[in-house]
């Protein structure tokens, strides 16, 4: 468990160390090793989709306190004047 937290954490971090990688172990069965780096991938680029997101939806939050602050300040030295 603790091994595939930190496999997810350092894959979708693009951190990358390489000390886990997908197909690192010898698999009996010959689709097992193409199937493992097929879900993978996909895991990985759906979470880096999911991080983008999250990201983009923090900075839209983050702006619109900014503009609402920006009005306030803007607000009040008009109505020092």
């Amino acid at each position: 468990m603790l091994d595939g937290s930190y496999f997810c954490f350092v894959s979708l971090s693009t951190i990358g160390f390489g000390d886990f990688v997908p197909g690192d172990k010898i698999y009996s069965e010959k689709g097992g090793l193409e199937l493992s780096f097929v879900f993978c991938s996909m895991y990985l680029m759906l979470g880096m989709a999911l991080i983008a997101m999250c990201f983009n939806l923090m900075q839209e939050e983050v702006m619109a306190k900014m503009r609402a602050l920006i009005r306030i300040i803007k607000y009040v030295f008009r109505c020092e004047r």
